[in-house]
């Protein structure tokens, strides 16, 4: 595996530490817009974007049935029983384009032509940027905006948006993660126990007869990256001292991929024991200059923080190298 492909595939598998999950902001290139099916679609998928812009990715589907969708669309109060149901509280208001550009947390989703739901997630006093379900992102001039959400003839200076902001059970609420059953523990081969600098109460026990630690990392947020089977398959673990909650890792880990392949995907998630520890599973695939690869991860966050640890290689040795990646990513501990 060339350095350069590398270095390519470590911007992809960053674990987003140090974010400010209490006050994101979305700026323009930033913000992850979906693109509906049918034009009924257009609240529940504003809805879809909002809450994953706040760490969560949920099914089209459940959100449309929490919205109440019939074969019209949906209507306001639709949107706001499913963004309470996804632990999103919210109001919707009728509101001058002063008090949004003023005092409305971003993002935030605005009526529209009077028969259709977008996103705002960036406005000035002179534009606004637009994620909009039926033809993507757009930048409109303050009086382009309001052309189309100003559309009231009893208050021609106010349109009609809704507000939202997470409950503190957001990353909780209905979580539809499955939970493994299974305990995994540390492989008995495992004889290298490496800590990290930054929590000095996280590490990982390795075999040091099969993995290998390169010379530096070759990314910043990671601590150490390990090399196996001839250098085919790449091993490494980032660590930050504050907790963070799994699923906003995995969400902007997998935004992270979709700005590199439009298509890549998730193609398993679980919860697992691992040494006592609940993490997070993530098995993902991304394609990288013509070749496919699959990424497995662990996420854990605890009182001594948060570590991410990942294997990663192509999408045929990772299929026929899976357990023994995993073997490696099972010694994953939290030291007393």
């Amino acid at each position: 595996m060339k350095l350069k492909l590398l270095i390519s595939l470590l911007s992809v598998i960053l674990l987003l530490i140090s974010i400010d999950i209490k006050a994101q902001e979305p700026e323009g290139e930033d913000f992850s817009v979906i693109l509906q099916k049918k034009a009924i679609d257009c609240g529940p998928v504003c809805l879809q974007m909002i809450a994953q812009f706040h760490g969560r990715m949920w099914k089209l589907k459940t959100l449309s049935t929490y919205a109440k969708m019939d074969s019209s669309g949906t209507t306001l109060l639709g949107i706001s029983e499913a963004a309470d149901t996804i632990g999103l509280k919210n109001v919707g208001i009728r509101t001058t384009y002063n008090n949004l550009l003023q005092e409305a947390p971003l993002p935030f989703m605005v009526h529209w032509n009077n028969n259709h739901f977008v996103v705002v997630y960036k406005i000035t006093d002179k534009n606004v940027w637009v994620a909009d379900p039926a033809i993507g992102k757009v930048k409109y001039t303050k009086k382009e905006f309001c052309k189309h959400w100003l559309t009231s003839l009893e208050e021609p200076n106010k349109g009609v948006a809704m507000l939202f902001e997470t409950k503190d059970d957001f990353f909780e609420v209905n979580n539809q993660i499955p939970v493994n059953p299974n305990k995994y523990n540390k492989s008995l081969e495992a004889d290298l126990l490496v800590k990290s600098k930054k929590g000095p109460k996280l590490g990982l026990w390795i075999n040091s007869s099969v993995w290998k630690a390169l010379g530096r990392p070759l990314n910043e947020n990671f601590e150490l990256t390990f090399t196996a089977k001839e250098g085919q398959i790449y091993a490494a673990f980032a660590v930050d001292t504050t907790q963070i909650p799994l699923e906003l890792l995995k969400t902007q880990t997998h935004l992270t991929n979709l700005k590199i392949d439009p298509k890549a995907k998730i193609l398993k998630e679980e919860y697992r024991m691992v040494n006592g520890l609940k993490v997070l599973f993530v098995k993902r695939q991304a394609v990288l200059e013509a070749s496919e690869f699959v990424f497995l991860d662990y996420y854990f966050s605890g009182k001594y923080g948060t570590i991410q640890v990942v294997t990663f290689s192509t999408k045929a040795f990772i299929n026929q190298y899976q357990d023994f990646c995993e073997k490696l990513m099972n010694g994953l501990v939290e030291l007393k």
